[in-house]
Formats: structure tokens, sequence, C-alpha cells
């Protein structure tokens, strides 16, 4: 079964522009039996942004099996580049 859809708010924590280093958070997204093969979709939403104040509300959706419920926290890292794209990182479920 699939979890419904949910929108969530996150501020960048983190830039990341080393390939290895992307290639190594998706691979541990994968490992982890919470996160492995979990459908992502984001999309930039900027909030009064500049150069000097990067702070954008993400909306981040996602599907997920069934190990998830509403009460599991999810935080995201992600990568912000030129123009409305992102890339998802790394997922961490507390």
């Amino acid at each position: 079964m699939i979890k419904p859809t949910i929108a969530l708010n996150f501020s960048i924590i983190e830039h990341v522009v080393n390939d290895i280093k992307i290639a190594d958070l998706l691979n541990s997204r994968d490992q982890n039996p919470l996160t492995f093969g979990m459908e992502t979709r984001c999309r930039i939403i900027p909030e009064k942004s500049s150069h000097s104040n990067l702070i954008y509300i993400l909306e981040f959706t996602y599907k997920a099996p069934d190990n998830l419920n509403h009460l599991d926290d999810v935080a995201v890292l992600v990568e912000v580049t030129e123009g409305p794209v992102i890339q998802i990182l790394e997922f961490k479920i507390t």
C-alpha cells in the first residue's frame, strides 16, 4: 500500500556540489530500509530569496511504504542549483 501524499516545509540545510558526495548520500538512502525505493518529488518555492539570503520553502511530496507514518520526522538534505532545480540528496527518518 502506498502512503498518501504529504507536503512538508524545509529550509536549505546544506549546499552540496561534490558528485561523489551526492552518490554516497543516495547510496546511503537506498541502504536504509525505511527509505529504500522511496519515490520523491520536490519543487522550490522562493520566498523573498536573494543571493545573500538563500531561503526557500520546499514543497516536498513523497510516496513511501507502510513502514512510515505521519508521526515520523523526515529531514532532507538538498542541493539547489540555478533556476527551479532541486536534487534530493539524503533522507533522515527519526
